[in-house]
């Protein structure tokens, strides 16, 4: 006979088992969909690593000058010639560009010294900051719970493949290894502190930050977001230890330029003077200028990066896109801008929806990091922002995710216009996800392709060629790609064009003609002995065309001062022999 006591326990006996049971069904499930996940990101990974490998192009090596500039520093920190620009003239200190990247590259440029076959290899070092930093970067998404695993493996991915994630992680650029400093930093700030090593994490934390400030001068937007993020959180204690630490850094590298300051100013102080100074030509300039000029030069510098930054770059390197619209039709080009104001639309608001989910330290980091490069001399181009592309990733997919499920749910409801709207939605998401897809494909294309390198390495290698074969070594050698040619002739070279011209300064406020008339400044300055000038000169400045045709102008009407030496079988280069 079964009592109910027996009845009880028998049901409590198999519920406890039905429970044990279900619980442990959930756990192996977490650890498939874990174990799954993690399949994929180290499939990303390694798809990642083998399309960098195959697009690597020594050839490339010179494109966008700063890459050549790295190298020069590399061999100059090797040589045990110091932290100096030994491709000018006067080998001045460098004081702009930190020097732990420079010095990451030295170790290399001792072990394989011989100069262009070392391309190749300094190439590898970018290409491993690439893949630390995402997979960094999917730890830091997963662990602190921003994005679902699959959300974190999307963003990952598109980051990833991206061309000018591509391109930085290809060539010789410190972005990728600041980017792998700032999400360790990222990942140290907002973890959970541990009593018994706290005093561990906060100096790593400081160390971190310090690191990543010697990459890249724009780390001071992580100590500064750090104290943000803890002033906001309340939690005073945390921002000594890390600040103290992280300031060592700072200050060692700040006191390192106030010390070796260029001691005169010239046209291409712009490749070692610190930014400081550089701010200082943006809003002192030449003496005597009035308040409201330098007021004017502030507004148009806090103007033209904030459109340029916000408005425009951070929907560009979201979808993958070129600055470049020529040729489109123009119900695409309508199709195109619609997406763009929707990309940026999505990102924002994704950036602000931490008023449900809660203030956190990527926040903070990417608000401040904004806020200053809009202050920053030069700062209104797509590089300086692709250090954070996962992070306007992560801001686009969570909104993109909300917008799909309202969607889905209007479409399941029986109203007609509601289940019109969801199809305009599902339509607009679905052009958004095509256009992100297809400017991948096209843009590892392009890179593999890669045509104009090819004729601009086949232009500059004729001109080098005959430097080599015909100049003297004490002769100083104007052209556009100067550490380039220098590394290639180790003959002194100095560049076409005021090394401020990127930035907001005085000097890139004339016109075309006006800046490439300074080069006579520049004769003077450096006393060259021969111009190169080439089909591709100027193709990293606005008005590329308009430049060259102002300098063939120069030429043309001062015959006794530029008297041509060498011309290539394509007339692509043309050496001068300058006459002062």
């Amino acid at each position: 006979m079964i009592t109910p006591d027996h009845i009880s326990t028998n049901d409590s006996v198999s519920t406890s088992v039905d429970s044990d049971q279900a619980a442990h069904r959930s756990g192996s499930r977490l650890t498939y969909v874990s174990t799954k996940s993690k399949l994929m990101l180290i499939s990303v990974l390694i798809t990642a690593a083998i399309v960098y490998l195959v697009l690597i192009r020594p050839y490339s090596f010179g494109s966008y000058h700063d890459d050549g500039m790295y190298a020069v520093l590399a061999k100059s920190l090797a040589s045990g010639e110091g932290y100096r620009v030994i491709s000018l003239p006067q080998e001045p200190n460098q004081t702009k560009s930190p020097p732990l990247y420079p010095i990451l590259l030295s170790l290399l440029w001792r072990v394989f010294p011989n100069f262009p076959q070392n391309v190749p290899l300094l190439m590898l070092l970018s290409i491993a900051a690439s893949i630390g930093f995402l997979a960094m970067s999917w730890r830091y998404l997963t662990a602190h719970g921003y994005v679902s695993l699959g959300q974190a493996s999307l963003v990952i991915t598109v980051a990833a493949l991206n061309w000018r994630t591509i391109l930085l992680s290809t060539g010789i650029y410190s972005e990728m290894l600041y980017a792998l400093l700032s999400v360790v930093a990222l990942c140290l700030a907002e973890g959970p502190e541990k009593k018994n090593g706290r005093l561990l994490n906060s100096a790593g934390l400081g160390a971190v930050m310090g690191l990543a400030f010697l990459a890249r001068s724009s780390a001071i937007a992580l100590p500064v977001a750090f104290v943000f993020y803890c002033v906001i959180q309340r939690q005073w204690r945390r921002i000594l230890i890390p600040v103290s630490v992280c300031g060592i850094f700072v200050g060692s590298w700040l006191l390192w330029g106030y010390l070796h300051r260029p001691p005169a100013d010239s046209v291409n102080a712009g490749y070692y003077e610190s930014y400081l100074s550089t701010l200082g030509q943006v809003f002192g300039g030449t003496p005597g200028r009035s308040i409201s000029s330098i007021l004017l030069s502030i507004l148009r510098l806090i103007a033209t990066n904030a459109i340029g930054l916000v408005v425009v770059t951070i929907p560009v390197i979201c979808l993958g896109l070129s600055f470049g619209t020529q040729g489109l039709p123009g119900f695409v080009f309508g199709i195109g801008v619609c997406l763009f104001i929707m990309t940026l639309m999505l990102t924002i608001a994704g950036f602000f929806r931490f008023r449900e989910t809660g203030f956190r330290m990527l926040h903070a980091y990417v608000a401040v990091y904004i806020l200053i490069h809009v202050f920053w001399p030069y700062a209104a181009y797509d590089r300086f922002l692709m250090p954070l592309l996962p992070w306007f990733l992560l801001f686009l997919v969570i909104e993109t995710s909300r917008l799909f499920t309202a969607a889905r749910n209007k479409l399941a409801s029986g109203e007609i216009s509601k289940k019109t709207g969801s199809l305009v939605i599902g339509a607009a998401l679905l052009l958004l996800t095509g256009l992100i897809a297809y400017n991948i494909v096209t843009g590892i294309r392009m890179l593999h392709d890669s045509a104009k390198a090819k004729v601009r390495f086949e232009e500059d290698q004729e001109a080098i060629h005959w430097l080599s074969a015909n100049a003297s070594a004490s002769d100083v050698v104007i052209c556009y790609r100067d550490p380039t040619y220098y590394l290639y002739t180790g003959l002194k070279t100095i560049r076409s064009i005021s090394a401020r011209e990127g930035g907001l300064t005085e000097d890139s406020a004339g016109s075309p003609d006006e800046q490439v008339r300074i080069i006579f400044r520049i004769i003077k300055e450096s006393s060259a002995r021969y111009f190169v000038s080439t089909a591709t000169d100027y193709e990293q400045e606005d008005q590329a065309e308009l430049k060259r045709d102002a300098l063939r102008a120069l030429i043309e009407q001062n015959p006794d001062q530029f008297v041509s030496v060498f011309e290539s079988a394509s007339d692509g280069s043309r050496i001068y022999q300058v006459k002062n």
